[in-house]
């Protein structure tokens, strides 16, 4: 199956970037016009508004025995996020860096995400990244690049914090976000936020979709710029989206995606330090996906074909590195199928087919440039099937489950990762235990490294072997009544086979396979909601590592948020304590030991909305209200208390 040409399909999306702009304010005028026209008889500014949780949506449970947390597009705009940071940065269980108020710098110790002590090693992290189903990451280095991950035109995200075979491959932990689409029932929606803050912080947020008999779409855009809080912390995001889908019949549909995004980021540099600084970060992409899905009574599934081009410029680095210019295509298939033979009873099989290659040129100052022709080519085919059946106790019932993914590599060894779980359910009480296997995959990043980084590596990376966690978890969910859940979850993850190089002495070095980091911990969380227009979530996670010394692995981390409504005000709270850790990215080099860390710290945000119509409203938001002093890596203070003003509305 030759997947060539849809790279070159996808860069179409990219062309939506020339229109973004005059596209989000077009979309936004529309949407405040139709906000104000939609309902024009008098307001009703005391009626109860049943509010949404803070901080996440909810943690799911499927029939697996796996849990998942859901942020919604009601959490997002809560938390006043426009990027997938900040989107998710009080997550129980998920870890952040960055510097910049607006961009996640993709090199070096730029931004980026950490789920459960996972996520460290760059290049080649063992988080994947999701939009729609679709892997989109650096296809090159092997890591995620936030900024290529627009939270604008999302309707969900959600966190897989542990292996779940049944879901996705080659990673042990994953985000995927889920885009809007107009839901069944509905003829139009619509939203737009604008604003404007500290540090020339601008953000222009703005989608409209609508169904017209068999056809749904929906367009999108946003644009969000900052000059930083330190000289050259300047950041800016743009992206585009398009949505169709067609409804052939009353089990058939057929739909398309574009994405189209193109942003910058500077490192401003160590601070009192700034000739130590990184230069610039530029990143594209471009994605386009095709699916046929169908809905019967006792099988549903999809298809989708999916291509993306993405592109990582990295200028000006520190020292003689210069510049490293990097550009990747990665192309492929899901195809998922979950079937009803049997009452209580479901059977669900699925394959991915993932392909990917790029270029890389280096220009470092003090030597001639060189480059990384792309060759060769990575697949991955991995098919995988999974059973799980319903037992009948009386007032309880048990959900056992098994399950097995396969892995061929057109590079590496096969291997499978299995899975198990059971479910016991009854009443308000909820339990559930799951072993699972994570596989991750060295991508090109170890091919690069031996022949253009340190060319003594020679072929030592055909002997490597995928990294594999080993993953176990209990969990007891207590629903005490309608308006409050209880979830406990208490896991152990045991990581091997991390491929690193080992150097010199003796010559020459070697690629190898050697350890890898085990973490065990637990997470609580409560959700309470003690009035339909007040809602209040909390979370803590411990953290125990092996090694110690593993970055972003705070031993304890805490969060809570406080969301309600009253009159035509709308208050959002959320507040975050974090314990000192361990920081910058986990070397590929077996002598590497993570010694920086930096020091705990406590953040308080507030965001108060005034209610000018029922789909209108005027919003404050305060970040860093106390004005803590505190850092996400040494030497790179992060923002005092900064404020936007802004106005969203909604149809």
């Amino acid at each position: 199956m030759d997947l060539q040409p849809w790279p070159a399909a996808a860069l179409g999306a990219a062309r939506l970037l020339a229109i973004t702009r005059a596209a989000t304010a077009a979309a936004l005028a529309m949407t405040t016009f139709m906000a104000a026209s939609a309902q024009p008889a008098a307001l009703r500014l005391d009626a109860a508004e049943v509010v949404a949780s803070p901080i996440v949506g909810a943690v799911e449970l499927d029939r697996f025995g796996s849990a998942t947390t859901v942020v919604t597009e009601r959490q997002i705009e809560d938390l006043n996020a426009y990027d997938l940071a900040n989107a998710l940065r009080r997550t129980p269980g998920v870890s952040i860096s960055r510097f910049n108020p607006v961009g996640s710098f993709g090199g070096g110790e730029g931004g980026a995400i950490f789920i459960r002590g996972r996520g460290q090693s760059r290049p080649g992290a063992d988080i994947q990244t999701f939009i729609d189903g679709v892997p989109v990451y650096m296809g090159v280095w092997n890591h995620p690049l936030l900024d290529i991950l627009p939270v604008n035109t999302i309707d969900r995200i959600a966190v897989y914090k542990s292996p779940q075979p049944q879901v996705f491959g080659n990673a042990v932990a994953a985000i995927d976000l889920l885009p809007k689409r107009v839901p069944q029932g509905r003829q139009q929606l619509a939203s737009g936020r604008a604003g404007a803050g500290s540090f020339g912080t601008l953000v222009a947020q703005a989608d409209y979709g609508a169904r017209a008999g068999v056809v749904d779409y929906l367009i999108g855009g946003g644009h969000m710029r900052s000059d930083g809080h330190r000289d050259d912390g300047d950041g800016r995001l743009t992206n585009a989206l398009a949505q169709v889908g067609v409804q052939m019949d009353r089990h058939w549909s057929v739909g398309a995606l574009a994405l189209g995004s193109d942003n910058r980021a500077r490192d401003p540099g160590p601070l009192g330090r700034p000739q130590l600084n990184n230069g610039e970060y530029q990143t594209r992409l471009g994605l386009l996906s095709v699916s046929l899905s169908h809905r019967h009574t006792l099988a549903q599934g999809d298809v989708k074909l999916y291509a993306t081009d993405g592109r990582g410029y990295w200028y000006r680095q520190a020292g003689t590195a210069g510049d490293t210019l990097t550009d990747w295509s990665q192309a492929g298939l899901r195809a998922r199928e979950v079937l009803s033979p049997w009452a209580d009873g479901e059977l669900m099989a699925g394959l991915d087919v993932d392909t990917v290659t790029g270029r890389v040129r280096f220009r470092p100052t003090n030597a001639r440039p060189t480059q990384f022709d792309g060759a060769p080519r990575l697949r991955v085919v991995s098919p995988y099937a999974a059973v799980n059946h319903r037992l009948d106790l009386g007032s309880w019932s048990l959900t056992p489950s098994v399950g097995l993914r396969w892995y061929d590599h057109s590079q590496f060894d096969s291997v499978a990762a299995p899975h198990a779980g059971v479910m016991l359910e009854g009443g308000p009480w909820t339990l559930r235990y799951q072993w699972a296997r994570g596989i991750n995959y060295p991508g090109l990043d170890v091919i690069v490294f031996s022949q253009n980084v340190i060319p003594g590596l020679g072929q030592s990376w055909r002997k490597l072997s995928p990294e594999r966690v080993d993953h176990s978890e209990f969990g007891i969910r207590h629903a005490v009544a309608d308006t409050l859940s209880l979830d406990l979850a208490v896991f152990n993850d045991r990581g091997a086979n991390r491929y690193v190089f080992v150097p010199p002495p003796p010559p020459p070095p070697v690629y190898v396979n050697r350890g890898g980091a085990s973490v065990k911990g637990a997470e609580a969380t409560v959700t309470w909601q003690p009035a339909s227009d007040w809602s209040v979530f909390a979370g803590v996670t411990w953290l125990d590592s092996t090694p110690s010394s593993l970055p972003y692995t705070p031993r304890w981390s805490a969060a809570a948020g406080l969301t309600g409504a009253f009159g035509p005000w709308r208050l959002s709270v959320d507040a975050q304590v974090v314990d000192d850790q361990y920081v910058l990215s986990q070397g590929r080099s077996a002598t590497a030991v993570n010694t920086l860390k930096v020091d705990s710290y406590a953040l308080l945000n507030a965001r108060l909305a005034f209610r000018l119509s029922p789909q209108a409203e005027v919003f404050l938001a305060v970040e860093n209200v106390t004005d803590t002093d505190y850092e996400l890596r040494p030497a790179y203070p992060m923002p005092g208390r900064s404020a936007m003003l802004g106005v969203s509305a909604r149809l």
